[in-house]
Formats: structure tokens, sequence, C-alpha cells
């Protein structure tokens, strides 16, 4: 099934300030992607060219039982503010939209957030292609098809690639339990620990 084209008037993302250094990206879209995949994110307003980052949540709903793909969804990206886009980016979210620190007209809140044209193009390989390898028989595998434990560590903004990979991996646990047959969805994990190392409980 051949997927539209994105619509101008659905090129809406919204941005959200989460801690003293971080924002949260959200941006529909009908891409399809696997965890620990990144996108590009364009934000033309604020920002010349695509930008990478890890999309930190999964394409289709934890009360999924297939692998159908979805028409539409929302890409997630959790960001570390630094200098250029990420501080740009940060204003935004607070409001802040010149050096000076004035605000203009925020209309957004922190439950909210702010909305603002961008859109993302992807997505692409995932950093670790071995975490999605496919099999002799061009199944692809992933993460959780083969191990009875994982323990997944991530440190700050590295949550960007291990939640999305634990939330899988729980989808695909439910859609087992209620009797899904579709091979793409098998997990031999029956147990998963997820430790998220954070310097400060603003993270």
């Amino acid at each position: 099934m051949k997927v539209p084209e994105e619509r101008e008037d659905s090129r809406v993302g919204l941005i959200r300030v989460v801690g003293d250094d971080t924002v949260l990206v959200s941006v529909r879209t009908r891409q399809d992607w696997i965890p620990a995949q990144h996108v590009y994110l364009h934000i033309p307003s604020e920002t010349i060219g695509g930008h990478p980052f890890t999309v930190c949540n999964i394409s289709r709903p934890l009360t999924q039982a297939d692998n159908e793909r979805p028409y539409e969804s929302t890409q997630e990206l959790l960001i570390r503010v630094r200098e250029g886009m990420t501080k740009q980016l940060f204003k935004v979210g607070s409001g802040v939209r010149d050096e000076q620190g004035v605000a203009e007209g925020w209309i957004g809140n922190e439950r909210e957030g702010v909305p603002i044209k961008a859109w993302t193009e992807g997505p692409c390989t995932c950093f670790f292609p071995s975490l999605a390898e496919e099999s002799a028989d061009g199944h692809r595998k992933y993460l959780g098809e083969d191990n009875d434990t994982l323990v997944l560590i991530s440190g700050g903004a590295g949550v960007s690639y291990a939640l999305p990979n634990a939330l899988d991996i729980v989808r695909r646990a439910r859609a087992m339990k209620i009797g899904a047959t579709d091979r793409s969805i098998a997990v031999a994990t029956q147990r998963l620990s997820f430790i998220w190392v954070v310097k400060k409980p603003g993270e």
C-alpha cells in the first residue's frame, strides 16, 4: 500500500521543555520506524538543514497485537540542549526568542508545548545494525527475540536509544500473551531490567 505524501498543513510539531537542559520535540508523521533508528529534524524557522536525533518512542501502540503499519504516528525526540539548534529549540520551548531573553508571546505551556512548523526526514538505519539484523531467510530479528533476560542501561539523554527498545519488547510480549501468531512479533525475553542513570533529578 502506498502511503500518501505528507501534507503541508500536517507539518506541525510541538516543543516542550522537560528539564533544565532538555527538550522534547513531537512531530506527526506517516513514516514507519524501528527502535534505535534516527531521523533528521527540520525546523526551517530556526535552522537550515536537518539535524539527526534518535526517535525515543515506538511507531505502534503498546496494545497493538500485530505489525501492521499505522497510517500516522507521532515521533518523539528527546534532545539535550547544547549550542546551535538545540539551544534555539530550548529558547522556543521556553518562549524566549532573542538574545536579550525577551519572550515573544509564548502560546504554549509545559503540558501542551509550543507549536512550530516541523517535519522529519528518514528514518535512517539504527546505530547498531546487529540489533535489527536479518536471519538467513530474510526475517528481520529484533532485540529480545533470542534472549530470555535483558538488561538495558543508559545515561542521560542516551535513554532515547534504550527506551524504544524496552517499549517494543513490552508491546510484543503483550501481543504474544493474547495469542498473536505473526512471527515478527516473537519475543523470548522473560525478564527485562531497565536502568537509567541521571546526574540530577531534573534530567
